[in-house]
């Protein structure tokens, strides 16, 4: 099942640098308030999944007591961040109306860097024509405010699973395709944080660290897009969803896999379903020994998919899916979205305290090995843009100890996620509309120490700016070294 749904949008304009366009009445907001919070209690089935029901009634009952005056559209959006984030759901989010969103691409100066984090330091990654020479510098401020702060509060204000950190970055340094670049750091610097133009950016060169200043106007989104200058994760196409490739004669075999969604096909133009059974049946045929499975960067898709690469990887019958609980089956909120939701009742079960158990997945029950099933050794490289069903076969292809694990925690929870059946809620008053994922996934795990983190690998590998500029894949040479030396 692929995660998502459309939604219709209210039309607002927003007035970026001072606020003063789309002011909200303060009873519209408490009015729309209310809504996301009792869409949010009626629909997710996880909310309480790390946060308790008494810390969440304390939080909501203090950010609605917040809402005094009237407030600019952005302002009211900074503020439901608030309690979005304490949800602590990497498929649970926040979108301005669409006017709204294509003036951030379009209006909105913005800080004119991508950038990466290393050990909880900002850095310049690629900048634009504006900001040449920046690269590889750390920032220390922007706009007198300390870069480490900056961090720590965009971190805070990100959605993502659990209190895993490495999702989160990796959100604000290359996920612009998470909810159209929300999140991505020049862009987060005011929607979330409200700095803006002009930049006085503070920073130190590698490599004597010798202190500098700036000032920079700001760029476009979308002009800082159109520099051609291209992070990973950045633009709407790219190479195809999986391809394979042999070394050493075919003894070692990397596939990698961009995505788990149908809707960018393989390199050899297949969907990813049959083109997966392809690849595998070429492994026999070369009678490869070593497998390098790359799920780095792969936010997810298909559920069955998923279910797919750990059946052509385990060699006995497996449970994948614990429990798939849903609320209800219809919705009040349903007349604030673009259609009717109801899931089917031939689809569940009854089960705990009033809700329900989702029991016509493909993925639900006992699981069997394909046919062309690999035998061999197994590493599997990761990092926090390893997410939703990417993680789910991570941690079913974990508990069976099939794999050694390479790179930096997982970006989704290892005991599941809420996902599927994702209504786009939109507040009747301010047009912001709320990402609401209705189905909460249990994996069949157990015994994993960390209930809110993801899949923390054998072998962790770090960079430095240096190595990250260079374009060094560590990972995949760490993997190549232990197939080469026979080590896990």
């Amino acid at each position: 099942m692929l995660r998502g749904c459309g939604a219709c949008v209210a039309a607002f304009a927003v007035d970026f640098y001072k606020g003063a366009d789309a002011q909200l009445a303060r009873r519209a907001m408490e009015q729309d308030f209310d809504v996301l919070t009792s869409a949010l209690l009626e629909g997710h089935s996880g909310l309480y999944r790390y946060s308790t029901r008494c810390n969440t009634n304390e939080l909501w009952h203090d950010v609605r007591a917040r809402i005094k005056s009237d407030m600019s559209l952005v302002d009211f959006y900074r503020l439901l961040s608030v309690v979005i984030a304490h949800v602590k759901c990497g498929h649970t989010y926040l979108l301005l109306p669409e006017d709204a969103r294509e003036r951030v691409v379009n209006e909105l100066r913005v800080l004119p860097l991508f950038v990466r984090i290393v050990g909880s330091r900002v850095f310049a990654f690629q900048s634009d024509e504006g900001a040449t020479g920046l690269s590889g510098a750390e920032i220390v401020a922007v706009n007198q405010v300390p870069a480490g702060q900056l961090l720590r509060r965009l971190v805070s204000f990100t959605p993502g699973d659990g209190s895993i950190v490495t999702s989160r970055e990796w959100r604000i340094t290359r996920g612009y395709t998470f909810a159209k670049g929300y999140h991505l750091f020049p862009i987060a610097l005011y929607l979330e944080l409200g700095i803006h133009s002009p930049f006085t950016l503070e920073y130190r060169l590698p490599p004597h660290g010798v202190a500098s200043r700036v000032v920079l106007q700001g760029t476009t989104p979308s002009e800082l897009l159109a520099t051609g200058l291209e992070a990973p994760g950045v633009g709407s196409s790219g190479p195809p969803s999986a391809c394979l490739h042999f070394i050493d004669d075919g003894r070692i075999a990397v596939l990698r896999i961009r995505s788990f969604s149908d809707s960018t096909p393989a390199e050899d133009g297949q969907e990813l379903g049959p083109y997966l059974i392809s690849a595998f049946r070429q492994l026999h045929a070369r009678n490869t020994q070593t497998l390098i499975v790359d799920l780095r960067d792969n936010g997810g898709g298909r559920d069955e998919l998923g279910k797919r690469l750990v059946a052509l990887l385990l060699d006995r019958p497996f449970e994948y899916y614990e429990e798939l609980t849903v609320n209800a089956l219809t919705f009040t909120f349903s007349h604030y979205c673009d259609r009717q939701i109801e899931i089917p009742r031939s689809a569940v079960e009854p089960g705990r305290y009033g809700s329900y158990r989702l029991t016509d997945h493909p993925n639900w029950g006992l699981q069997h090995p394909l046919p062309e099933r690999f035998g061999g050794r197994v590493y599997v490289l990761i990092n926090g843009g390893s997410f939703s069903t990417t993680c789910e076969a991570l941690s079913i292809l974990h508990y069976n100890k099939r794999a050694t694990f390479i790179g930096e925690e997982s970006g989704g929870g290892y005991y599941g996620n809420s996902s599927h059946f994702m209504p786009r809620v939109t507040l009747p008053n301010s047009g912001i509309i709320l990402h609401l994922p209705l189905v909460t996934y249990h994996m069949a795990v157990s015994g994993y120490p960390f209930n809110d983190r993801g899949l923390i690998p054998d072998h962790q590998v770090t960079y430095s700016i240096q190595e990250l500029l260079a374009g060094e894949d560590k990972e995949l040479h760490l993997a190549l070294g232990l197939a080469r030396g026979g080590h896990t």
